[in-house]
């Protein structure tokens, strides 16, 4: 998923939004490993559209950390944010 999310980002849009619709609990206990195993478009794309449904949330903040690459930042946050 993470190399159709890298190839296109309409398809990332696509595939998040169809993600977050068919299970939004299990996509964000998800969004760790997607972390943890390098599939930060998909991931980054995730936690953008959980950013536009819940501004108030982490999301904003735990996607800036993947972009600046502070992996570790953006596992810890998620870690309290979306636990399992």
């Amino acid at each position: 998923l993470e190399r159709v999310a890298h190839a296109d980002e309409g398809h990332a849009r696509r595939l998040a939004r169809a993600m977050l619709v068919e299970d939004l609990p299990y996509c964000r206990t998800a969004l760790r490993d997607l972390v943890r195993q390098g599939a930060h478009v998909l991931a980054g794309e995730l936690l953008r559209q959980l950013g536009e449904q819940e501004p108030e949330g982490p999301w904003n903040l735990i996607n800036r950390a993947i972009q600046d690459g502070a992996t570790e930042a953006a596992l810890a946050n998620l870690d309290v944010y979306a636990p399992d």
